[in-house]
C-alpha cells in the first residue's frame, strides 16, 4: 500500500499522557459540621473540679473557736455564699468573744478568734474616760448609777455588754462620758458618782 493510502493519523505517534493520580487525600467538605475532639487531659477535669468546689456555698452551722484556754461557739446564721465573710459573736457566758468566718470551698474558715472570761476593767482614774473620771450618776438623781453609761464604757473599749459595775463618790475634778465627751467640773462629790470598775463581755 502506498504512503498516500494510509490514514492521516497513522504517523501521529504522540499521545496525551495519562492523568496523574492525586496523592493528596481529599480535604473534608468545609460545609460539614465541626465536631470538637473530646478533652482527654486528666488535668482539665481536676481544674474543673476545683472551680466547682470553690463555688460551693456554706450551710448554716454552729462554729466553735478557742483562744488560749477559753472556748466559744455561735451560729453562723444563714447559709453563706462562696467568698462571703462576717463577724459572729458568742454573747453567752461564762466566756464570750468574736470570730470572723469566711466561706471557702464549702467550708467555713475562722480568723481573728477572741474568747475571754468577763473582763473587770478599773476606770477609777483622772483619765479613766479619756479626759476625766467616768461619770456614773443619772442626771438629776443624787448618788445613782446609770447602767447605760456603764455599757457605753464597755462599748468604747471594744466590748458589747456591761454585766456589772461599781461606783464611788466623785472627786472634785473633771467627770466625762465614756468617749471623753460632755465633761464637767464636779462640785458635789456625794451626788455626782463615778465608776470604779466595769465588767465587760462580748
Amino acid at each position: 500500500m502506498g504512503h498516500g493510502d494510509l490514514p492521516d493519523d497513522a504517523f501521529n505517534t504522540s499521545s496525551a499522557p495519562p492523568a496523574a493520580s492525586d496523592p493528596t487525600p481529599h480535604s473534608q467538605d468545609a460545609s460539614a459540621p465541626h465536631r470538637p475532639t473530646p478533652a482527654t487531659d486528666a488535668g482539665d477535669a481536676g481544674v474543673d473540679a476545683k472551680y466547682v468546689q470553690a463555688a460551693q456555698p456554706c450551710d448554716s452551722q454552729t462554729v466553735t473557736w478557742s483562744a488560749g484556754a477559753s472556748s466559744c461557739s455561735a451560729s453562723s446564721g444563714n447559709a453563706m455564699d462562696p467568698g462571703a465573710s462576717q463577724l459572729i459573736t458568742d454573747s453567752v457566758g461564762p466566756e464570750t468573744g468574736t470570730v470572723t468566718i469566711t466561706c471557702t470551698g464549702g467550708t467555713l474558715i475562722v480568723t481573728n478568734p477572741i474568747c475571754v472570761p468577763p473582763q473587770v476593767i478599773d476606770v477609777h482614774s483622772p483619765t479613766g474616760c479619756v479626759h476625766g473620771y467616768c461619770s456614773a450618776a443619772i442626771s438629776g438623781v443624787c448618788g445613782s448609777s446609770d447602767p447605760n453609761k456603764a455599757t457605753a464604757i464597755c462599748k468604747f473599749k471594744g466590748y458589747n455588754v456591761c454585766s456589772a459595775s461599781t461606783i464611788t463618790s466623785g472627786p472634785l475634778t473633771a467627770e466625762c462620758n465614756a468617749d471623753g465627751s460632755s465633761c464637767f467640773q464636779n462640785a458635789n462629790s456625794s451626788c455626782n458618782t463615778v465608776f470604779n470598775t466595769v465588767t465587760c463581755t462580748y
